[in-house]
């Protein structure tokens, strides 16, 4: 080991500036969940509403299985936050967010402890908190996605509960090294894997192929890594069940309309997709992309500088993961865009966001390993201690980005803010009439956001079916300038 130099780095100030970042990212993230408070049901949440106001739950779970929907997790989620009404879909946003970014906090530190690196806990807490903001900020459809319920149950809830998954599988792997895991450990990773994959098919199949590939490895270059190995494959027979369930439902005939492509005609356009995909990514949000790649490295950067000798992975094994990563994030992608090309169509915009996720996970990666790898060129170089000081500067500065983004998302919020205390108002007014025993009503119609369909002025329109039936009335029809 080469002597320390005469300069060795100040940790405590690559703890302030990780903690800076992690903070203004934070602030970032508590934005959106602001903004999420002003949800409301719309479109779809009032039939899910109404499956737990009726007499018979399990029986109207069993219909919905057998007529609409094949995914299971996503209507038992509802389920649990529904004894809250309305107001629980003011806060389940900014609760499910404020769990994720716990999630990935700790699965940033499971990662690390896994590969022996000796970094602070801040930079865990800053890691985590980035990629939240980052995939929120840039996701292909914020409201749909975080803001209207039977999107967010689900396309965002898979993704917030992914990470404690992968955080548990790891904690357990390297405790078996001392004998310290958990007997239970195996068949709790089937079941998170089971409920996970659950809520859809895109985290179902991302769950597979990321299972599989872990399996693969394992097999060629750790065939002594026994307790992985058996992780592993729970987590992949508890995905494989949950496809299994969601792929006998009979309702798949009904949603289907055409039929599938044939399976050459699948692979090479899921393929295609997700390699437009990425590419669009990049051109579309450069910016939460470039902020995604810029901040681990920097943060490596200076981790690994002058005055450390921490415990790093070899410099090999860092070239092959740096060569890797972006091969893995891109099956992984095409995984998830898999159940959209067979139903015949390039994914919707919340469809994508498991595969948006994916990617700025795969861009930080990538940044923390070209910052490991770029101070070890500048080793002995007279100009290394001026290179960690411009990276711990260009950090602190970086903080800003996240600042103004949640400048500009509490700005956005007032036209949420008002549409919110519109609905509140025709809420207010409907149940009143309800309470007086009208039937059939007429309400204020409200334009629709991000596309999601609101009430319409036909009375048998389905939506307004659902909420005649939620409120407890015979009929309702929106019209645009108030009721008759």
């Amino acid at each position: 080991m080469r002597n320390p130099p005469a300069h060795p780095r100040p940790a405590h100030w690559l703890d302030a500036a990780a903690l800076l970042q992690a903070g203004a990212s934070a602030i970032g993230i508590l934005l959106f969940a602001y903004q999420g408070s002003f949800s409301r049901y719309m479109s779809d949440d009032y039939c899910d509403a109404v499956i737990f106001h009726s007499g018979d739950v399990f029986g109207a779970l069993v219909r919905r299985y057998l007529t609409i929907s094949d995914r299971f997790s996503n209507i038992l989620f509802v389920g649990l936050a529904e004894p809250f009404g309305p107001g629980g879909v003011r806060f389940l946003p900014g609760l499910l967010m404020v769990l994720w970014v716990g999630g990935l906090v700790w699965l940033a530190g499971e990662v690390r402890r896994t590969w022996r690196l000796r970094c602070p806990f801040a930079i865990d807490l800053a890691l985590g908190t980035l990629l939240a903001f980052v995939s929120i900020l840039g996701a292909p459809n914020r409201f749909q996605i975080f803001y209207w319920r039977s999107s967010l149950s689900t396309h965002f809830a898979p993704i917030v509960f992914l990470p404690f998954l992968l955080a548990f599988a790891l904690a357990q792997a390297r405790r078996a090294g001392t004998g310290k895991s958990a007997p239970w450990a195996g068949p709790a990773a089937m079941l998170g894997a089971f409920v996970i994959s659950g809520f859809s098919e895109p985290p179902a199949l991302v769950l597979i192929a990321g299972a599989g590939l872990m399996l693969t490895s394992l097999w060629f270059w750790r065939r002594a890594a026994t307790t992985e190995r058996a992780l592993a494959g729970w987590i992949l027979s508890g995905a494989l069940l949950a496809l299994l369930v969601m792929f006998l439902a009979p309702g798949n005939l009904i949603r289907l309309g055409a039929p599938p492509p044939s399976v050459p005609v699948l692979l090479a356009r899921t393929l295609l997709y997700a390699f437009q995909f990425m590419l669009d990514t990049l051109k579309v949000v450069p910016l939460p992309c470039l902020f995604a790649l810029l901040i681990p490295a920097l943060l490596f950067h200076v981790h690994f500088g002058p005055g450390v000798e921490p415990a790093a992975p070899p410099s090999r094994r860092s070239w092959s993961l740096l060569l890797l990563v972006p091969v893995i994030v891109y099956l992984l992608i095409a995984a998830s865009f898999a159940p959209s090309v067979y139903g015949q169509s390039y994914p919707v915009a919340r469809a994508r966001f498991d595969g948006f996720f994916l990617q700025m996970a795969g861009l930080m990666v990538e940044g923390a390993l070209l910052g490991s790898l770029g101070f070890r060129w500048m080793r002995g170089l007279a100009w290394e201690q001026a290179a960690a000081a411009l990276a711990l500067i260009c950090i602190a500065v970086a903080a800003f980005y996240p600042l103004r983004a949640a400048r500009l998302t509490y700005e956005e919020s007032a036209e949420y803010r008002t549409w919110a205390a519109a609905w509140d108002a025709r809420d207010a007014m409907i149940r009143t009439q309800a309470a007086e025993g009208s039937s059939d009503l007429v309400v204020p119609s409200l334009s629709g956001i991000d596309q999601i369909k609101e009430l319409d002025v036909r009375p048998g329109h389905w939506i307004n079916r659902c909420a005649a039936r939620y409120y407890g009335v015979g009929s309702i029809r929106a019209i645009p300038f108030g009721p008759e």
